[in-house]
């Protein structure tokens, strides 16, 4: 049931991180039983959390919410290890990953 949701929206490009690509290619499937033209469908890496293990998710409390105040998201963001920082850069700057040793 939850690709149906790309035949109702009748939809040509969906994206999803990587853990929903199942989920988006049965939208596909889905969309062609229905006589229409299959989506695009584009995933993205998961981006880990502030725990550093579990994928960013409000429910596990390991998130940084865009509404919140930007003192709390700095502090939220300063606590996450050195080693995840180059995830994070990797998967949020639009700039190529400098060459510094890691």
């Amino acid at each position: 049931m939850q690709g149906y949701d790309s035949v109702a929206l009748k939809a040509d490009v969906e994206l999803g991180g990587t853990d929903q690509k199942f989920n988006l290619l049965v939208g596909r499937h889905l969309q062609e039983a229905f006589g229409q033209e299959p989506q695009i469908v584009l995933t993205m890496p998961l981006l880990e959390g502030l725990d550093g293990v579990n994928k960013m998710s409000k429910s596990l409390g390991n998130y940084v919410a865009i509404a919140d105040a930007p003192e709390l998201m700095f502090g939220k963001l300063m606590s996450i290890s050195d080693e995840l920082m180059w995830r994070y850069f990797e998967l949020l700057s639009f700039k190529p990953s400098p060459r510094l040793p890691r």
